[in-house]
């Protein structure tokens, strides 16, 4: 006998996710589908727990939940199996690629009516990493990057090539290469150097010590991965070697975070000061931001310094505010919409109800369509946050029942009936994306043109470009093109199509 339940409470989820204690290794789970720390998962997998004791099949709903690494729970359907004690999430779509998931058992209620221990599985699913693009021009091939990945899936290097060298023949060992990006990473994964190469170097020869090192990004992390330092090295100061103290640098920050992980604030600088060393104490602040949080502990904001104040010392209270910016989040956790301030007003005081807004937004939620409104100018009462506010543009997100996305269009007017979002709407341009029988992305189709009728989301709307994916069983993409023109017959999806970009995946990981 199988009994099947719909998805998760918002109530559930937002116990598991304050902090209520998971065990991973249990003695209620004898067996599960992907195993407990499986890695190179299929994005199309049913996950499946085999108990080791009977439940009660009426007290199931609600205490099974699937969550991504990110937080946020996949929406699903559940069975339970009463013959093999078997419970089986399936979820609505794909997962995500590169993705740590974990499936939480929430204090189920047992047979005899106990209340059974939260415990867990987790697995990572396929990296899908890209391996090779290809551009192309006027039916040509233009210029190709290729890509190599560690073990790991971690891009280690990124090669473009600009000509098919003396022989004429693109993929062979003349190709011309003009740059080449070089990635490493520390032992946990996390990306600690990204460096341009801009020529071989004397040699002539890519990849030997001599290359050419144009500019380079480097990062350093905490123990909990959260990067602290961020510099971009803009050439190799007085020394004349790169990768050392005196590098001189378009761009350097550092971040600082709470005990569990949460940005505290962010300092941008704009000199290294006497010693032209980057992070040491005289390194000269161009800005820095310190990030606000509310009674739930959600970031509601951020509040930029543009100044020493009259100590003349950063980081200090008197320090000048330049700007800051304000969220609102609705009772489920949704971000309800976000406000930038730039001026303190006519009393110079910032946080009071005169500070000048630039620009705010709003968002709206449904089970078919989530919509973002972006305002630029307070209208004729000159008044903020009233009906006459004017908006710059419109976003509107259309799902399925499956919550893939189906339709995005980005609106710049309401039309005549005054309201957003309905169909006779000022468009800019709008997405079609379509999808196989198992939820995989195929398709999706840009239209910038309402066509000869006159009128937005009908047969006659001019197609600007379009993208395809091919995939394998998994639900890994082999490979995907995109097409910017309708060729001589001027007839959209048929062979002579303008091609502009292939990219091809490496399936492996």
């Amino acid at each position: 006998m199988t009994s099947k339940m719909s998805g998760i409470t918002i109530v559930t989820m937002l116990l598991l996710l304050a902090g209520l204690p998971v065990t991973a290794h249990s003695a209620l789970i004898t067996a599960s589908s992907p195993s407990d720390g499986a890695t190179k998962v299929s994005v199309l997998s049913s996950i499946s727990i085999t108990l080791s004791k009977a439940l009660d099949p009426g007290a199931i709903a609600g205490h099974v939940l699937l969550t991504h690494s990110s937080g946020i729970p996949v929406k699903g359907s559940v069975a339970y199996d009463t013959g093999t004690n078997k419970i089986s999430f399936t979820p609505a779509r794909p997962l995500a690629h590169d993705s740590q998931y974990q499936l939480t058992l929430h204090q189920l209620t047992g047979a005899n009516g106990t209340v059974l221990d939260t415990e867990s599985v987790q697995f990572k699913t396929f990296i899908n990493p890209v391996k090779r693009t290809i551009s192309y021009k006027n039916g040509v091939i233009a210029n190709y990057n290729d890509f190599a990945s560690n073990p790991a899936g971690k891009l280690e290097l990124r090669t473009r090539f600009s000509s098919a060298g003396s022989g004429d023949t693109w993929f062979d060992n003349d190709d011309v290469a003009n740059y080449r990006v070089a990635y490493q990473y520390d032992d946990r994964g996390n990306k600690t150097l990204e460096t341009y190469y801009q020529d071989a170097g004397p040699d002539a020869k890519w990849g030997t010590a001599d290359d050419t090192v144009g500019s380079y990004f480097a990062m350093t992390y905490d123990a909990a991965n959260n990067v602290t330092q961020e510099i971009a090295g803009a050439n190799a100061g007085n020394d004349k070697v790169w990768f050392t103290p005196d590098d001189g640098a378009s761009y350097f920050a550092s971040r600082s975070y709470d005990n569990i992980g949460q940005p505290v604030n962010s300092i941008r600088y704009n000199s290294t000061g006497n010693d032209g060393l980057v992070f040491t104490a005289d390194d000269g602040v161009e800005f820095y931001e310190v990030f606000t949080r509310d009674a739930k502990g959600e970031l509601d904001g951020s509040i930029r310094y543009g100044g020493a104040g009259k100590d003349g010392q950063w980081l200090t209270p008197d320090d000048t505010i330049v700007s800051y910016s304000a969220k609102a989040y609705g009772e489920n956790g949704d971000h309800l919409g976000q406000a930038a301030y730039t001026a303190a007003g006519d009393d110079g005081q910032w946080f009071t109800v005169d500070d000048v807004i630039s620009s705010y937004s709003q968002a709206s939620y449904g089970e078919d369509r989530t919509s973002y409104a972006y305002y630029y100018n307070p209208g004729n009462d000159g008044v903020w946050f009233t009906q006459d506010d004017v908006i710059n543009y419109f976003s509107l997100y259309e799902k399925g029942s499956d919550g893939n996305r189906v339709r995005y269009a980005r609106l710049t007017a309401a039309g005549s009936d005054g309201i957003w979002g309905s169909a006779d709407d000022g468009v800019e341009f709008y997405l079609l994306y379509s999808y196989d029988a198992k939820g995989n992305l195929e398709q999706y189709v840009k239209y910038s043109n309402m066509g000869g009728d006159g009128k937005w989301f009908t047969k006659d709307d001019v197609i600007d470009s379009y993208e395809q994916y091919q995939l394998d069983v998994q639900g890994n993409k082999i490979a995907q093109a995109r097409y910017e023109g309708a060729g001589a017959d001027r007839q959209w999806f048929t062979s002579d199509d303008r091609l502009v970009e292939v990219t091809e995946f490496d399936t492996r990981l």
